[in-house]
């Protein structure tokens, strides 16, 4: 019978020890699958993050397109400005042209009755 109770002794020596190590088993499982959670939580955050992080970017690129554009825009328009400007002052400069040369005209015509009007006058005082 002693070698019974020793017998049961180390069965019971021996389920308490696997015992232990399933209760250690079993909390490292606990561990484990709290850890996955948490895991999950910051994967799902970091998740989050790129994706509001992607649609600002996108907001960004867009808003940037657009004063791209508007730039662009605003160029032309001073470019097309620029454009008018040399053409009216080309215009104004044919004109101030046009008028020297008519002025020009003028004054050589002017001379040109003086200087007739004068022979004239000559030519009177010779036929008196």
């Amino acid at each position: 019978m002693t070698e019974g109770k020793e017998a049961l002794k180390a069965l019971k020596l021996k389920f308490d020890e696997e015992e232990q190590q399933l209760k250690k088993l079993l909390k490292t499982m606990q561990d484990l699958e709290l850890e996955r959670k948490f895991r999950e939580g910051e994967l799902k955050t970091l998740q989050m993050e790129t994706k509001a992080r992607e649609e600002d970017l996108k907001q960004r690129e867009a808003e940037l397109a657009q004063k791209r554009q508007d730039a662009k825009t605003k160029e032309e328009v001073l470019i097309q400005t620029a454009e008018e400007k040399e053409h009216k002052r080309g215009e104004v400069s044919k004109r101030l042209q046009a008028r020297d040369a008519a002025l020009a005209e003028e004054e050589s015509s002017m001379e040109r009755v003086k200087f007739l009007k004068s022979q004239a006058e000559e030519l009177k005082l010779r036929v008196l």
